[in-house]
């Protein structure tokens, strides 16, 4: 693979696509002969025709995959990052590379003969130092030769889908900027009637009959337990269209199509078929002709096997066949290592901010918005090389990530997952986004105060906290912005300074997340109160796992700033990958930093249960148990009914406790140990701390039934 000279703008995030060291490039692995880089990019044009992209290079076929023809022009340090053809005749390429102020530079390459000649366009989309110019990704669309959109998705975390939407009406000579909701693919019907679908949760459906100037929303019922990724439907006539979903929940992913015949004002559910495991990303012709990337992987103690397959379907989706890639083999295998999770030494530093739930590890880990369920974690974590997942807690600007619960979390724990808890709260004052700090830095200090503490009551409602609500740690979400007005930048400054004042006088440790250039990272090493550890986002194309990424040699972060197990980066933007059965869209990251872990050794214990009158595993009274079994907290001996707060288990078991004698009246399982029952609840909603009289210990991690009468030990 040929190496590049900038990124893929990282932005969240703040990664651009104009930020790539000429290291950062090189290969992980080398594919088979033929295709030298990972597929970004495809679509069918006919029932034999067809064309893909990746960042170096667009082959075309027009024999079903029998040969490729490769069609792109010679791009420099360019990358291809977008792409769309009409027909076999007209297409067109979106490139960016850097500019000579730093910012991402555009440009339009179009073909009117299939590819034998291409015209440049240089592009002037943005205002110079423009957040929204740094792009996670970018799509193409053209209702014919001179109408078309062009869709930037600005770089940033899971948490948003944010774009900038432009429209031609000449071929690509000239655009105008008009509204989006997200930043993903569009699809119009005529120049008025266009559709958007996708978005963090991947459910969200937009509608325009006005050319873009303004979308409407498009409610449409899933599963509670189903996950569900919409694309923009396709219309044979301005009423009848139909719409490609995938869905997933645990019986697998299965491909929907939704259909209308009054343009869209309501939608019937129709055909439904199992999809091909591993499916990464589906592109339709017609509600027929579709292609898909499937992409599985899976490794173990020594190395991470991926295959690549390229699949066509003739009936909508009801069977798939496997179409050729350049170079003629029908799948591509890639071998990577398998990075296993390390623990630090903790930072001395960071000794005194906290009483120890948290642990300085190097390896892999990932974030997403939507919540996988328990058994997907499980697969992962047996298949992937993840072991640390982002948690977003809470804040003003959290999308409907679904809802975080702290047994939920006990539960991940159990499996063996570290967290990294974030904080999505207002954003930079110069910034697009709804919920904002003030401009005036007095202000924006008190609120990062109050966001710390509105942090920390959350964390520790998920038990992600001893009972002084100390001893874990929290990072807060900055977005790009325009880092080139001051007066934001001083107040952005002055915000993190009280975030991290406020997290740490609280007994926890203070981390930032950030794009390591437009969200200024380095900024926050010169402010009163340095946040103790940071999450620097700076990608890599094209995304995918990568067990050389470093925490280091980031632009606009110097080497010498966070240096001694203080450091996460996330090195990729939002794609699907597919471990073991399972397929999440995920950002990924390196780590070499703190992350937090409720499996710590003070939590441990060497008989089955360990029970304690105080929080935090305090007191001098315990009453302890080897044995699986139940009974009434008053064998414990005289004080003890209604006076547990802590208690200690041993892994792989779980404990149901009881507020009545006798395990009867309400009731909840858990399955960690826990420092602080005041955030559990009971089965009726009521506290469990100091309430529990009775209860069942079981010798596995689901409060599995067992019946037996055990001896205590009381000391």
């Amino acid at each position: 693979m040929r190496q590049l000279r900038l990124v893929l703008v990282c932005a969240l995030l703040g990664a651009s696509l104009a930020e790539l060291p000429v290291s950062s490039r090189r290969a992980v692995a080398q594919p088979e002969a033929g295709l030298s880089s990972t597929i970004s990019a495809f679509a069918p044009l006919s029932e034999t025709a067809g064309w893909l992209l990746t960042d170096s290079a667009l082959f075309l076929t027009r024999d079903a995959g029998q040969s490729w023809a490769t069609l792109a022009p010679e791009t420099g340090s360019a990358l291809l990052i977008a792409a769309f053809f009409l027909d076999e005749v007209n297409g067109w390429l979106l490139a960016v590379s850097q500019s000579e102020a730093g910012d991402p530079a555009y440009t339009l390459l179009r073909t009117r003969d299939g590819g034998r000649t291409w015209a440049h366009k240089p592009l002037g989309l943005f205002a110079p130092g423009a957040p929204e110019a740094f792009a996670e990704s970018a799509h193409l669309f053209f209702l014919d030769a001179q109408t078309g959109w062009l869709v930037v998705k600005q770089a940033g975390s899971a948490n948003f889908s944010l774009g900038a939407l432009f429209h031609t009406a000449d071929g690509g000579e000239t655009w105008a900027r008009q509204t989006i909701p997200l930043g993903e693919p569009v699809r119009f019907v005529t120049p008025e009637i266009g559709w958007t679908a996708g978005g963090v949760t991947g459910a969200e459906l937009y509608r325009t009959t006005d050319g873009g100037a303004s979308w409407q929303p498009v409610s449409l019922e899933w599963g509670d337990a189903a996950r569900a990724q919409l694309q923009p439907p396709l219309f044979d006539s301005r009423k009848s269209g139909a719409m490609p979903v995938v869905v997933r929940d645990e019986s697998g992913a299965r491909l929907e199509w939704r259909t209308t015949a009054d343009a869209g004002e309501t939608w019937q559910r129709a055909r439904s078929f199992s999809l091909p495991r591993g499916l990464q990303r589906l592109e339709w012709r017609t509600a027929q002709l579709g292609w898909a990337l499937s992409a599985e992987g899976r490794c173990n103690s020594e190395t991470c096997t991926t295959t690549t397959r390229l699949l066509r379907t003739s009936d909508g989706g009801e069977t798939w066949s496997p179409l050729r890639l350049p170079g003629g083999a029908v799948e591509v295998n890639m071998q990577t290592a398998a990075e296993p999770l390390r623990e630090q030494s903790f930072a001395q530093a960071l000794q005194a901010n906290t009483a120890g739930r948290v642990r300085t590890v190097t390896g892999q880990g990932f974030d997403s918005c939507t919540m996988p369920t328990l058994a997907e974690m499980q697969d992962w974590f047996t298949n992937s090389p993840y072991r640390v997942w982002n948690l977003y807690i809470g804040g003003s600007s959290r999308a409907p990530c679904g809802t975080l619960t702290a047994n939920y979390i006990a539960e991940l724990a159990v499996q063996g997952w570290r967290f990294i808890p974030t904080w999505v709260g207002p954003q930079a004052a110069c910034s697009g986004f709804p919920s904002r700090m003030s401009m005036d830095p007095a202000v924006a200090y008190q609120q990062g105060i109050a966001e710390a503490d509105a942090a920390v009551a959350r964390a520790a409602a998920l038990g992600l906290t001893y009972s002084n609500r100390g001893g874990t740690v929290l990072y807060y979400d900055l977005e790009a912005y325009d880092v080139k007005n001051v007066p934001c930048r001083e107040a952005a400054r002055a915000f993190i300074s009280g975030w991290t004042e406020q997290v740490r006088a609280r007994g926890n440790v203070a981390g930032v997340y950030g794009a390591t250039c437009t969200s200024a990272l380095s900024d926050f090493a010169l402010i009163e109160n340095v946040p103790d550890v940071i999450w620097a986002a700076y990608w890599l194309l094209p995304y995918r796992y990568r067990p050389d990424a470093s925490v280091f040699n980031l632009p606009c972060l110097d080497n010498s700033l966070w240096v001694n197990g203080q450091r996460l980066r996330q090195y990729s933007g939002g794609h699907n990958q597919t471990w073991g059965a399972t397929t999440l869209n995920i950002d990924s990251n390196v780590l070499s930093g703190v992350v937090a872990d409720l499996r710590t050794l003070d939590g441990q214990t060497s008989v089955a249960l360990e029970l304690h009158q105080e929080p935090d595993y305090g007191g001098s009274a315990v009453c302890a148990t080897d044995l699986h079994g139940w009974f009434n907290l008053s064998a414990c001996g005289e004080g003890w009914d209604n006076q547990l707060s802590s208690f200690k288990l041993r892994l792989g078991w779980s404990v149901r406790l009881y507020r009545d004698a006798d395990l009867s009246g309400p009731s909840v399982c858990l399955v960690l140990s826990d420092p602080d029952l005041s955030n559990d609840r009971f089965s009726n909603g009521a506290v469990v701390d100091n309430q529990a009289s009775s209860l069942k210990i079981y010798p596995n991690g689901s409060c599995m039934e067992h019946t037996v009468y055990m001896p205590l030990v009381a000391r």
